[in-house]
C-alpha cells in the first residue's frame, strides 16, 4: 500500500487483474503472501480489497512470530471446514444448522491434512455415507462444503490437484415443494371454499392471491394489511428454526415489498380479524397466530387446516408452496407481465423466466393475439390507416 513499504521477510500481496472498459489491466484481488523461510511461502486468501489484504497479512506475520502460523501440510481437512463454516455466520439459523450437521458427517476426513487428501480417502467416505443411509441433501451439502474448502487449499497452495476431480458429486432428489405441480383455477376455488371454518382458513386465499411463501403470510402483522388500499406489506417472515417458530428476516433483500389484494383474500382476512377479536387474540403480534395468540407453527398449520381444506376439497394432496407455484402460472396464462409476477412474488425476472419457461410461450401467444386486434383488418396498424376522403 502507498506509504507503507514493507521491509524483507514481511511478506507481498498478490494481485489478480482484470481489463477494465479502456483496455488496461487493474488489479482487482489481492491474497497475502508471508514467507516461513528456507525458501517456503504460505498464502492467505483472496480478497476484494487491498485493505482487507493487507489485514491478513499483518495477522500471519503475527502468528508466524509467535509460532504459531500452521504450515501448508499441517492444516487439515477439519481446519479448513471450520474456516468455511465461520465465513458463513451471515446465514439464517437452519441453514448453519444444516452446515453443521453435514461437516460432522464429513468426519472421516477431519483429522486428514488437506495436501495428502486422496480421491480413495473421499470414495471411502461417501461408501460410508451409502451404508449408514446419510441423507440426499446433507450430502450434497457436505460434498459442496468439502470442494470449497478443497479449492480455497488449492488457492493457497496446501494442494495443487484436487482429490475431488474423478469423485461423482452427490446431488439431493429435489423437495416436494420445489417439484412443480400447481393447482387449476377451478381447484384453487375449491380449496378456499372447503377451509371456511378451519382455522387459518384466510391464509390460503392469500396465499393463492399473491404467491407469498408462506413464511412470509405467517410474518404479515395486522398493520401490515390494508384492507382499504387492498394492499399487504411484507417486512418479516415467521420461519422454524431448529424446531421452533421465529420471527426473521425476508429471504432476499427484494423479498421486501407490497403486494395487492384480491377482493375475496380481503373478504376473507375481515372475516378473520373480526375471529380473532373472538378468540380474545386481537392484540396479538401476528396476524395469523396461534389459538393461543403465538407464533404458529407450520407444521399445525398443514396439518390442522391445508390438508384437510384438500381432502373436503377432493384435491390431490400437494405442499402448500405450490400455491405460488399457481399463482405464477394463472397470472402468466392470464398475460400479466414477467415484470410485475417477479415484484409480486419477490423473485427476479430471470428466475421466474427460468422456472416457468414452459408456461412463457403462453404468454407469447397472448401477446401476438394482442398485436393481430391491434393490427386490425387489413394487417396495418390502426394508426397508419388512411382516412378516406382525404
Amino acid at each position: 500500500m502507498a506509504g507503507n513499504r514493507r521491509r524483507r521477510g514481511e511478506g507481498t500481496l498478490q494481485t489478480r487483474k482484470r481489463t477494465n472498459r479502456n483496455g488496461r489491466k487493474v488489479p482487482c484481488a489481492w491474497r497475502p503472501r508471508v514467507p516461513l523461510g528456507g525458501g517456503k511461502h504460505q498464502y492467505g486468501s483472496w480478497h476484494a480489497t487491498e485493505a482487507d489484504a493487507e489485514a491478513e497479512r499483518r495477522a500471519m506475520l503475527a502468528d508466524r512470530d509467535r509460532g504459531t502460523l500452521a504450515a501448508p501440510s499441517a492444516v487439515t481437512v477439519g481446519d479448513m471446514l471450520a474456516e468455511r463454516q465461520a465465513g458463513k455466520a451471515h446465514l439464517a439459523v437452519n441453514t448453519l444448522h444444516q452446515y453443521e450437521l453435514a461437516i460432522a458427517h464429513l468426519r472421516d476426513l477431519h483429522p486428514i491434512p488437506l495436501s495428502k487428501l486422496t480421491t480413495s480417502a473421499v470414495k471411502a467416505m461417501l461408501a460410508r455415507w451409502e451404508k449408514d443411509d446419510v441423507g440426499q441433501r446433507f450430502r450434497e451439502v457436505g460434498f459442496r462444503l468439502l470442494a470449497e474448502a478443497v479449492r480455497v487449499g488449492q488457492a493457497r497452495g496446501f494442494v495443487t490437484a484436487s482429490p475431488l476431480a474423478e469423485v461423482p458429486r452427490p446431488k439431493a432428489k429435489r423437495r416436494d415443494e420445489d417439484k412443480y405441480d400447481p393447482f387449476t383455477a377451478d381447484e384453487m376455488r375449491a380449496i378456499c371454499e372447503a377451509a371456511v371454518g378451519l382455522r387459518y382458513a384466510a391464509l390460503w386465499p392469500v396465499l393463492f392471491a399473491t404467491g407469498l411463501r408462506i413464511g412470509e403470510a405467517l410474518g404479515l402483522r395486522p398493520e401490515d394489511v390494508d384492507l382499504t388500499e387492498r394492499t399487504a406489506r411484507i417486512e418479516q417472515a415467521c420461519k422454524m428454526e431448529r424446531g421452533s417458530p421465529v420471527v426473521g428476516r425476508l429471504k432476499t433483500k427484494r423479498s421486501r415489498r407490497t403486494v395487492p389484494l384480491t377482493e375475496a383474500a380481503c373478504a376473507a382476512l375481515t372475516d378473520h380479524l373480526a375471529e380473532r377479536l373472538a378468540e380474545g387474540n386481537g392484540g396479538a403480534d401476528l396476524l395469523f397466530c396461534s389459538p393461543r395468540g403465538s407464533l404458529p407453527q407450520h407444521n399445525n398449520v398443514r396439518a390442522r387446516s391445508w390438508y384437510p381444506a384438500l381432502e373436503r376439497a377432493g384435491v390431490r394432496p400437494r405442499n402448500p408452496h405450490q400455491t405460488r407455484h399457481t399463482f405464477a402460472t394463472l397470472a402468466l396464462n392470464a398475460g400479466a407481465p414477467v415484470t410485475a409476477i417477479a415484484a409480486c412474488m419477490g423473485d427476479t425476472v430471470a428466475t421466474v423466466t427460468r422456472t416457468y419457461a414452459h408456461v412463457v410461450p403462453n404468454t407469447a401467444k397472448l401477446a401476438v393475439a394482442a398485436m393481430e386486434t391491434a393490427m386490425g383488418e387489413g394487417g396495418e396498424p390502426h394508426g397508419n390507416r388512411r382516412i378516406s376522403g382525404r
